[in-house]
């Protein structure tokens, strides 16, 4: 029993631990039934680790356990070898059980069913794209942020040298999205806004209201909603008053619109999930929630995905992958236990400009939401 005392824990909770075992420890756990061989999991995990000191042989054969385990319960693959230029804005629309994403410097947007990988269909649009998101309408409209043409911007905000971001409907159809300048990641360049859009009379064009200033964000990217807290998440990708962590996961209040809301004083309540240190681990880019309000994250030029927990705010689980440039992500198929990853050629690797899909055991998603009812022209 010393022995088994001394044994390290296994690092369950650990960035690198298998997102199913750290599951498993937070479910009730049942009563071990009598006779040999019907141990429960930890007790059998425990007895095991008792002999690892005395057995070699022993320890090389559960560790090797373990790592079959592992390998049956995840796995990532290439599943479009597009070379995109930049892949980006990936949503699963569930009513036809297809994924939509867009190559925003390429000018497409793509739409793939799973289900016949060979009918994958583009359409090559005039400008850059900057994101799609999805209509009460299934298969006919669908809202994609050119560089120009979503909206009319205010004139004190200026136009020379922005596009539109990365953005999407949130729960209750009002649309989120930010408007970034090509210099936002450096320290002295220009600033990014977040706007809500409100659609008029015509499916081009549609009023802009500023509800995050440049003082308040940087370079806005990513974000999803969690209404049963109140709030919404955002990825800051570079806001230089974090200096060595300029990452930046925002949790910030929002009405019953998911709209972010301020005080009497016009303050936005807000504060920091989680702080990246981008030169390091990359810039935080796309987001998604899952089924249990974590948020997953692609970090341009890291290599990785990573799943962040906004209670404890700490890292829970990351997914390495091949190339330097993931860029978004979003759950779907059929159960939404499907993870797709969308990513940009540059940085190279096999699978760069490639949509990749992830799954692992217990994981699920969030169904996507629609914008509000948009009036023809």
């Amino acid at each position: 029993m010393r022995s088994m005392a001394r044994s390290p824990a296994l690092p369950l909770s650990s960035p690198g631990a298998s997102y199913p075992t750290r599951q498993r420890t937070d479910s009730p756990q049942q009563e071990p039934s009598e006779g040999p061989g019907n141990f429960s999991r930890p007790f059998r995990v425990c007895a095991l680790r008792c002999y690892i000191h005395r057995s070699p042989g022993l320890a090389r054969h559960y560790r090797k356990c373990i790592r079959a385990q592992a390998a049956k319960s995840e796995s990532l693959e290439l599943v479009l070898d597009l070379k995109g230029k930049l892949l980006e804005s990936p949503v699963w629309d569930g009513r036809l059980q297809k994924l939509i994403f867009v190559d925003t410097d390429g000018q497409r947007i793509y739409k793939y069913d799973p289900s016949t990988p060979d009918s994958l269909i583009s359409v090559h649009l005039p400008e850059p794209v900057g994101f799609v998101g999805l209509t009460e309408v299934p298969d006919q409209v669908l809202l994609a942020a050119l560089a120009s043409d979503v909206a009319i911007t205010p004139e004190e905000h200026g136009a020379d040298g922005h596009r539109f971001n990365d953005g999407k409907p949130g729960p209750a159809g009002v649309c989120i999205f930010g408007r970034k300048h090509e210099s936002s990641e450096t320290p002295d360049g220009q600033r990014g806004r977040v706007y809500r859009l409100d659609m008029g009379p015509s499916v081009i064009r549609g009023k802009l209201t500023e509800v995050m200033t440049p003082e308040e964000t940087q370079l806005p990217n990513g974000m999803g909603w969690d209404m049963q807290k109140g709030v919404m998440y955002l990825n800051d990708t570079f806001m230089k008053e974090f200096e060595d962590t300029p990452g930046i996961i925002w949790e910030i209040q929002v009405d019953k619109q998911g709209v972010p809301a301020r005080n009497a004083s016009k303050q936005l309540k807000k504060r920091v999930v989680y702080k990246i240190n981008v030169a390091k681990e990359g810039g935080p880019d796309g987001m998604t929630l899952d089924s249990q309000g974590r948020i997953w994250l692609a970090l341009a030029k890291g290599s990785k995905l990573i799943c962040v927990d906004p209670t404890s705010n700490t890292e829970v689980h990351r997914i390495n992958m091949p190339i330097q440039m993931p860029t978004a992500c979003a759950f779907g198929g059929k159960n939404l236990d499907e993870l797709y990853i969308t990513s940009t050629e540059l940085g190279g690797g096999k699978g760069a400009g490639g949509l990749w899909r992830y799954t692992l055991e217990g994981l699920k998603g969030l169904s996507a939401a629609h914008v509000a009812t948009i009036q023809s022209s």
